[in-house]
């Protein structure tokens, strides 16, 4: 009986440790990093980006965004969303220009319960370099959901 009770342990153990490495090595495998964002029930698509200048003739970069919300309580795109456009490395400013299209405004405009609606958001440029534009939680960590590259 003693032996029997001991060999259970040893798989026990066994099983134990197996469990746990196998956890290990795939919980850490790189997930391949799209362009659309998914996030507690929400949805974000990249659409695209278009290359303009802002009203005093600066560069300019205006991306477009679908959000959608299977949620039942309203959510906006920018409390859903950390979005932020780099050049080089360096963060982008947003801006705001005359012209904006009604998508711009619907970046704090309330959608609920499956809908979705087209956003614009528009960055300054530094250079002449190409954007890349990640879509992240809206969590501390910020975790890298979605992300594109564009160029002139």
């Amino acid at each position: 009986m003693k032996k029997i009770i001991k060999w259970a342990l040893i798989a026990v153990g066994a099983l134990f440790i197996l469990v746990l490495v196998v956890g290990i090595f795939t919980g850490n495998e790189p997930r391949e990093i799209g362009t659309t964002a998914e996030y507690d029930d929400r949805t974000a698509d990249i659409l695209g980006a278009e290359f303009l200048s802002d009203y005093e003739g600066a560069p300019a970069v205006r991306v477009t965004i679908r959000f959608q919300n299977d949620n039942s309580s309203p959510a906006y795109l920018l409390e859903s969303f950390n979005i932020q456009a780099f050049q080089d490395g360096i963060g982008l400013d947003y801006i705001s220009l005359n012209d904006e299209s009604r998508a711009a405004q619907n970046t704090i405009t309330a959608v609920k319960d499956g809908a979705s609606i087209e956003c614009a958001m528009v960055f300054a440029l530094r250079s002449d370099s190409e954007v890349k534009l990640e879509l992240s939680t809206p969590t501390a960590d910020a975790d890298l959901l979605a992300q594109q590259t564009f160029s002139r």
